[in-house]
């Protein structure tokens, strides 16, 4: 029962990819299942999806399998040979895995296989090579989830271009020819090539659907992350969702393509009101749309953070001391930025800010108690 809790589900032992570690090998029976439980329930939110995709995909590969068999003209016995022949199942069940990781978001891609091949080139030019890429490994720990993150989003908000585009990179591949570099023998589709344009297609429909929505109620809706925004009071904050007075969505809830497409609508909207509408405004919305797109890969506001870091010795101090902080649990430092509150003499419960100069400040303001020690920079709802 533990190992189908532990984050994997079973698909990973099915096609014989490793699954991770059990923590209580080197912690212990208690100290391990505790530290393994954040990624218990992140494999309880995750599996579902993923098998669902799985049994999707290993049905539709296992029809056009059939179907290819039954067009050379297989006979019936024939047809069933190869269907339950164990290479074709496990080639079918592979395909299927593959295919099921783009509904956890870890499916592979090429920014992601670049961005770790640079890593590896990095390494071997000495420790000044070494320090370099250890560097980008800190500032960018989770790659491959945010780049299709990326994807999936723009399929929501401009998955007609993208089917356009890759049907049209099929024609000029075929018209090359099978024989040419970076052809192929015809511009008939695969299984595979159908299914996504299909889903692209899809995805811009609801995409279109839920920015109108967006549009329209966009006051109720925080927009996406910007650097230096304050919120003001009474207002959603970043990736939250407003309901009535005091009712809110928190951005944990919502962090997925779907939503972002509204968080992005919202701030077009917001940007379009401070342009003065008109052309003016349209052309503000475009721009702030794709500045959101684009600021929301995790590596763009981390790589801004690392010149910065070298402007000033305060800067250096906050880029090291946040470093630090963020081996915090984020869900320990989540506690203390919510239970850091005072009233105020109209009976108002805010959230206090808190100043941090030196480096140990920035690891006090992600603990509870030691937060409270720092000198109080301000409130805010």
């Amino acid at each position: 029962m533990y190992s189908k809790l532990k984050g994997d589900s079973n698909l990973k032992s099915l096609v014989g990819g490793d699954s991770y570690p059990d923590a209580r090998e080197n912690w212990g029976e208690v100290a391990g299942t505790i530290l393994a439980l954040p990624q218990r329930i992140h494999g309880v939110f995750k599996t579902p999806a993923e098998m669902n995709d799985f049994y999707r995909a290993l049905t539709r590969y296992a029809q056009a399998e059939k179907r290819a068999i039954e067009a050379r003209g297989a006979t019936p016995e024939e047809v069933h040979a190869h269907m339950t022949d164990q290479s074709t199942v496990a080639a079918l069940q592979l395909r299927a895995f593959i295919k099921s990781r783009e509904a956890i978001l870890l499916q592979d891609n090429r920014a992601n296989d670049y961005i770790n091949e640079s890593i590896k080139r990095l390494k071997t030019y000495g420790d000044a090579g070494k320090v370099a890429a250890a560097g980008i490994e800190y500032e960018l720990p989770i790659k491959k989830v945010g780049i299709n993150m990326f994807s999936e989003a723009t399929s929501y908000l401009v998955g007609a271009l993208k089917t356009a585009k890759g049907l049209r990179d099929i024609d000029k591949s075929a018209a090359k020819g099978a024989e040419a570099k970076g052809g192929r023998a015809s511009n008939v589709l695969t299984a595979d090539e159908a299914d996504q344009f299909a889903r692209q297609l899809q995805k811009q429909t609801v995409g279109v659907a839920t920015a109108i929505i967006a549009w329209m109620g966009y006051k109720a809706i925080g927009g996406m992350y910007q650097r230096g925004k304050k919120t003001k009071e009474g207002e959603p904050a970043h990736g939250e969702i407003k309901f009535g007075e005091d009712e809110k969505i928190s951005r944990q809830w919502l962090h997925s393509p779907f939503f972002e497409t509204a968080m992005v609508t919202a701030d077009a909207h917001r940007a379009y009101d401070a342009a003065g509408g008109g052309t003016k405004g349209v052309v503000a919305a475009t721009y702030k749309t794709i500045a959101d797109v684009i600021n929301d890969l995790p590596f763009m506001q981390n790589l801004k953070a690392i010149p910065e870091a070298f402007e000033s010795e305060q800067k250096g101090k906050a880029f090291v001391g946040n470093a630090i902080g963020s081996l915090v649990p984020p869900y320990v430092r989540q506690y203390a930025q919510e239970h850091d509150t005072e009233t105020l003499p109209s009976g108002k419960v805010v959230h206090v800010d808190r100043k941090a100069t030196e480096i140990p400040d920035y690891v006090k303001k992600n603990l509870p108690g030691y937060r409270e020690t720092l000198k109080k920079r301000g409130t805010h709802p």
